[in-house]
């Protein structure tokens, strides 16, 4: 049997961050990210909350960003278009009130354990961003995300944790407690 490297979680992500990343570049938003001028840091930015997603998520979010693609869609652009409230909502969903819900509890407990990492990520700020972005995904990919949450939290893992985790490495820190411990000195 023939190994499919274009079926690895990385070779997933690299796939829709190909896409993302033109996208991004058209976003004309209220704050400028200071992404803009580094793609590699949207990239790094953007691959760390993929990151925690099992393999049947990213294989439907990666239909999903095609099949918009296709239609003329621009999801970067819907979403910071929700994050400043320029348009409605772009669906309703038990999923993504969830999804939100469970992960604001996981960035305030980590917010507690870390403070000099996320003194500047307030958590209304972090739900504004998760709606928006979860609203851009089609309900397959909620599904399966939702599933990835909730079998998370079954197991007392926190997803968003993972993704910091992945974070500091990507930037030099051998855990989070290294990064806090940095920004603790500055």
């Amino acid at each position: 049997m023939i190994f499919d490297l274009m079926d690895t979680k990385k070779a997933l992500i690299r796939q829709i961050l190909d896409i993302e990343e033109k996208w991004f570049t058209e976003v004309r938003a209220s704050e400028e990210s200071s992404c803009r001028d580094n793609l590699s840091a949207f990239r790094n930015m953007r691959e760390i909350g993929f990151a925690p997603m099992s393999k049947k998520t990213l294989k439907a979010y990666l239909k999903h960003v095609k099949e918009a693609r296709r239609k003329g869609r621009n999801l970067m652009v819907e979403k910071y278009a929700r994050m400043d409230n320029i348009i409605p909502p772009l669906k309703e969903s038990f999923f993504i009130d969830k999804i939100v819900d469970i992960q604001k509890k996981w960035l305030a407990e980590l917010k507690e354990r870390y403070p000099y990492v996320f003194k500047k990520n307030p958590v209304d700020s972090f739900a504004n961003y998760l709606r928006s972005e979860l609203e851009t995904y089609s309900d397959e990919t909620l599904g399966y995300y939702y599933s990835d949450v909730k079998n998370a939290l079954a197991k007392g893992v926190n997803l968003v944790e993972l993704s910091y985790k992945h974070l500091a490495e990507t930037n030099g820190f051998s855990s989070i407690e290294d990064m806090n411990s940095h920004y603790a000195d500055k």
